[in-house]
């Protein structure tokens, strides 16, 4: 399998709310009611189908589940879902274009769709096994309801720049994981999932409900610094308190899946641009993607790296004193996907965002104008990019003594070629 298989197949959450459902139909898709979800669909390998992969794939989207949703609870509003088919004939149900349609309101079947300034995060993949060897590829996209604009520039009153991530779905390479460190991790999960009366260890205690099979919603009411977290089951399920042990912290799959940074990463990033309070949620979600950049950079995974960095230059960005660190990040960005048009857009923006008059001074103006041209060019389509070439143009005019008369005729000129660029 490996690489080249990977490849092939990249390209055919006023109270805190966090919430777990280990299971939910693929073909009527679920979300909780928080700001961000992530839904775990199935890992799967077209060419195979056995109970010893099937067995290893429910393992694994199940730890998936509950490393994301026990990282998680420092976000203020988080729910994971992992959904399934309905019957096994029915794997197609669980691919990630129509379940992503449904979340959106773009076609029907969704048993809860994402609310009007819902996100969400879909993770899946391939998974190949070999004796006790699994190898799995993994891809993550970015959904928002309300729409995917990164970061909005205003401009005092004449209107405001616009930039997008450079991607909403990344690949990332394949990774190899035994079973038995699956079976450690699944150990540790269990270690920790038992359900207690009161809130220490010492407390009467039962097993939470595990099975891939047999399906267990359940929001968490409270979460402490100390590791222990207060869940009340749906429909009047069992609830309690989960203590979140030192064998599940060290028995963690992010070692060895590096997606899962980014993963935990996006959450704050996705909610930071709705939640009050987006200054702690963003220190939350800056270590993650931060370590995810630190492995990054490779052509396997330079699109992803660059998307990581681009969510840390909008984070950075809101706040003066880290400006200067988020225009790196965007340069950087570049750096990784430099024919990509968003991230092209978003260091431009970022540069006339941090930039004073001078940029509009001699011919400095053209140059920021026709590169705004190029990465409108790169990314056909994508109109905002060409309202930003078209308000920076609106800028140069209105900044006194900085242009001449053969210079207004120049930049109108202009503009009556991005406005038939930009016409329906």
């Amino acid at each position: 399998m490996n690489r080249t298989i990977c490849l092939l197949l990249a390209s055919i959450a006023a109270l805190p709310l966090w919430a777990g459902m280990p299971n939910s139909d693929c073909d009527h898709p679920f979300v909780y009611d928080a700001r961000v979800n992530v839904i775990v669909l199935p890992y799967r390998n077209k060419n195979v189908n056995n109970a010893d992969l099937e067995r290893a794939s429910g393992q694994l989207t199940l730890l998936l589940q509950q490393t994301i949703l026990f990282s998680a609870l420092k976000y203020p509003s988080i729910g994971t879902v992992r959904m399934v088919p309905a019957t096994p004939s029915r794997a197609a149900d669980c691919a990630a274009g129509p379940v992503a349609q449904k979340l959106l309101g773009q076609a029907p079947g969704a048993e809860r769709q994402l609310g009007p300034d819902g996100a969400a995060i879909l993770l899946w993949g391939q998974i190949y096994k070999e004796r006790d060897q699994v190898y799995l590829c993994s891809y993550a996209r970015l959904l928002q309801r309300g729409g995917d604009v990164a970061l909005r520039a205003p401009i005092a009153g004449k209107g405001e720049f616009v930039a997008k991530l450079p991607a909403d779905s990344v690949t990332f390479p394949t990774r190899l994981i035994t079973t038995s460190a699956l079976a450690q991790i699944g150990s540790a999960f269990r270690e920790a999932a038992t359900l207690h009366r009161d809130r220490s260890l010492n407390s009467p205690g039962s097993p939470l409900p595990m099975d891939p099979d047999v399906p267990f919603a359940y929001q968490v009411m409270e979460a402490t610094p100390d590791g222990w977290m207060r869940i009340q089951g749906a429909h009047g399920g069992p609830s309690g308190w989960i203590y979140t042990t030192d064998a599940l912290r060290k028995q963690s799959l992010a070692p060895r899946l590096p997606e899962l940074r980014f993963v935990d990463g996006a959450i704050g990033y996705l909610e930071s641009l709705k939640a009050p309070g987006a200054a702690s949620i963003r220190s939350r979600a800056r270590p993650s993607l931060e370590a995810f950049n630190e492995i990054g950079g490779s052509p396997e995974t330079g699109l992803a790296t660059a998307t990581a960095k681009s969510m840390l230059a909008v984070m950075f960005e809101r706040d003066p004193e880290t400006r200067s660190r988020g225009y790196q990040l965007a340069r950087e960005a570049v750096a990784l996907a430099p024919y990509n048009a968003d991230a092209r857009n978003l260091e431009l923006v970022y540069r006339v965002r941090m930039g004073g008059p001078q940029m509009y001074q001699g011919a400095d103006w053209r140059s920021i104008a026709d590169e705004f041209a190029q990465a409108a060019a790169l990314g056909s389509g994508k109109k905002y990019i060409l309202d930003n070439l078209d308000l920076f143009y609106g800028q140069v005019l209105t900044l006194p003594g900085l242009v001449n008369e053969a210079t207004v005729s120049e930049i109108r000129k202009r503009r009556d070629q991005v406005a038939l660029l930009r016409a329906p």
